[in-house]
């Protein structure tokens, strides 16, 4: 862990499918990170942030459309560790900073990635390959 960061209370926690042992971990969270390189989609991201939580992950992979840059949350390059300690220590000291990126996170979980909203994207890309394929 980067040295300097208070880390009184922070849990890491192992694989599991505990769907209430998860959703508990959430509402007592007050930061999501995932410092993960490798996020083909980023589920998890999508969890907390509908439970109101501001994320930090890193750049590449789903993070970047996941989450808003400095309003929902930090998106920091793979490997810098300044740059992740430093995110985290923003939301850590900012609580004004914190409760606005909750606010926002939340809200965009509910505006952009509800079920209606993903048809709508899809549904057109979905008929466009269909498309294609009965004139090849």
């Amino acid at each position: 862990m980067p040295a300097g960061l208070p880390l009184d209370g922070v849990e890491v926690v192992a694989p599991t499918y505990d769907r209430e042992f998860i959703a508990n971990l959430y509402r007592r969270a007050d930061i999501f990170i995932l410092p993960s390189r490798l996020e083909t989609w980023g589920d998890v991201l999508l969890e907390a942030m509908a439970f109101g939580l501001p994320c930090v992950g890193v750049s590449g992979e789903a993070m970047d459309e996941i989450i808003e840059n400095g309003k929902t949350g930090f998106v920091v390059p793979p490997e810098n560790v300044e740059a992740l300690s430093g995110a985290i220590g923003q939301l850590i000291g900012d609580k004004s900073l914190r409760v606005g990126m909750s606010r926002a996170a939340r809200r965009r979980v509910e505006e952009i990635f509800t079920w209606d909203h993903v048809v709508e994207r899809m549904f057109p890309l979905m008929r466009q390959c269909a498309a294609r394929g009965e004139k090849q």
